[in-house]
């Protein structure tokens, strides 16, 4: 049941991830703004996003746009996403109070406390890039090929990764539906697996493909991109860095195959729910 204490910081989550929605609804093309401002308010009202937060999304916002003008071109606009999105995600900037979902709560008797934040600027910048810079499938029809590859991809992952966590303790097999599955699933899906796959797959892994214009330079890009998206998660251990780099491999390569950003995004979600419905989560203790 919801916490009605808590309902501007819900209409602030709700309103973002309708923003993140309305970019494949075949709807007029700006509508995301929209709900995006409706965010942007229940932020502010809710004390988690301040004025001066609206500097670097304007700057992101410029340089996403006219990134996305440019077309293949590499720019110095792609720099300064590169910057504005490293200091988001890293949530350095100023104007961000993200909201704690869920603190220090225990999925199961010998898991690791799980705590879950609403991550603003982290999805602002997955809205940015997909709104301005990444293509997005649109097509029904089109949506047969990427269900393939999602399937494809996320069980050579799961076949891997999660016969390595249970052997090392990481994990072990722990079937569940927590109460907190719904929080979790929307979070996940549309705020970290969408925001995550946005900028290491669909802008940097793309773009970093553009500037090795040669015989397998795409591999090369997915190999940087892949250990870029490991290192991220550095605060979590060696060992985390090494299984986020193999996830980011595979993940990269359904974006790789398919060119679709959907494809790597459902994946990432996918190999997600997996770990959390069905093994120990986030770890054991």
């Amino acid at each position: 049941m919801l916490d009605t204490k808590f309902f501007p910081e819900y209409l602030f989550f709700g309103f973002t991830i309708a923003s993140v929605i309305s970019l494949w609804l075949p709807v007029y093309r700006y509508t995301w703004i929209i709900s995006y401002f409706f965010a942007l308010c229940f932020g502010l009202l809710s004390d988690h996003f301040k004025i001066i937060g609206l500097l670097p999304i304007a700057v992101l916002a410029v340089a996403a746009f006219k990134t996305g003008q440019d077309g293949k071109k590499v720019s110095i606009y792609d720099l300064l996403i590169l910057l504005i999105g490293a200091g988001m995600i890293l949530h350095v900037f100023k104007g961000f109070n993200n909201w704690i979902m869920i603190e220090k709560y225990s999925i199961s008797d010998d898991s690791l406390p799980f705590t879950m934040n609403f991550e603003f600027d982290k999805a602002t910048l997955g809205i940015f890039l997909l709104a301005f810079v990444i293509s997005l499938n649109k097509d029904f029809f089109g949506l047969k090929k990427i269900v393939l590859n999602v399937l494809l991809f996320t069980s050579i992952l799961c076949l891997i990764l999660f016969p390595i966590s249970t052997h090392f303790h990481f994990a072990k097999f722990d079937p569940k539906f927590p109460a907190i599955s719904l929080q979790w699933i929307l979070n996940n899906l549309f705020i970290v697996s969408v925001s995550e796959e946005a900028f290491f797959r669909g802008f940097l892994q793309a773009k970093l493909s553009r500037v090795f214009n040669f015989r397998f330079g795409s591999f090369f890009a997915l190999i940087i991109a892949s250990i870029v998206f490991g290192l991220y998660y550095y605060p979590e251990g060696a060992a985390h860095v090494a299984l986020a780099s193999f996830s980011g491999l595979i993940y990269g390569l359904s974006f790789l195959v398919s060119q679709r950003i959907e494809a790597a995004i459902l994946t990432h979600f996918c190999v997600n729910a997996i770990h959390f419905f069905l093994f120990t989560y986030p770890a054991l203790a």
